[in-house]
């Protein structure tokens, strides 16, 4: 199992590829724990909205280890994987998208969007500037890409991808994904 953990407001550097000055938030594992408690209202709200215009996609998928789908098939079975995967997926449990918030301050959070998951569905209670940030983002206004953030990060800029936002030389790049289909 490939572990997905960074501590809250730690600095950004996911496959050793820093961005500088972000900080992570969310990036939960089973191993550790991590704050719970409520939200302000309006919050889940905002982050799901954000989510669905995520950062960064990412090849394959990470499932939540918190929720419980059974043990792992033993057979490389497609039908049992494919109804594992429905199974994780209607459960909003997997992701393999990235959101980018920045706040009033300018600092600049990164999440993977099963932050959204984790809130609802765990409790996860993220710090209280990522609460500021997210509450104080115009969503008309939401980064599409993490490319365009810094002058810093454009280093890894390789071309547009024909919509004004910049794709990655490495394995990410930006996505729009369904409104049912939120950071997926």
């Amino acid at each position: 199992m490939h572990v997905m953990y960074f501590a809250d407001l730690s600095p950004y550097s996911y496959h050793g590829d820093p961005e500088l000055g972000s900080l992570n938030v969310g990036w939960l594992d089973k191993a550790r724990g991590y704050p719970r408690g409520p939200v302000p209202a309006g919050f889940l709200e905002h982050l799901i909205e954000i989510c669905k215009r995520p950062a960064k996609q990412h090849r394959g998928f990470h499932v939540c280890e918190f929720c419980d789908f059974g043990p792992e098939p033993d057979a490389m079975d497609q039908a049992v994987l494919n109804a594992r995967y429905e199974l994780q997926k209607a459960a909003g449990a997997l992701s393999s998208t990235e959101i980018r918030v920045v706040g009033r301050d300018g600092r600049v959070y990164a999440s993977p969007a099963l932050i959204c998951h984790y809130v609802l569905t765990h409790s996860y209670q993220p710090p209280q500037e990522f609460f500021e940030a997210v509450m104080g983002t115009d969503l008309g206004q939401v980064l599409t890409t993490s490319l365009t953030m810094r002058p810093a990060n454009r280093r890894h800029a390789a071309q547009s991808d024909g919509s004004g936002r910049l794709v990655s030389d490495h394995c990410s790049r930006s996505a729009s994904p369904a409104v049912t289909d939120i950071g997926r």
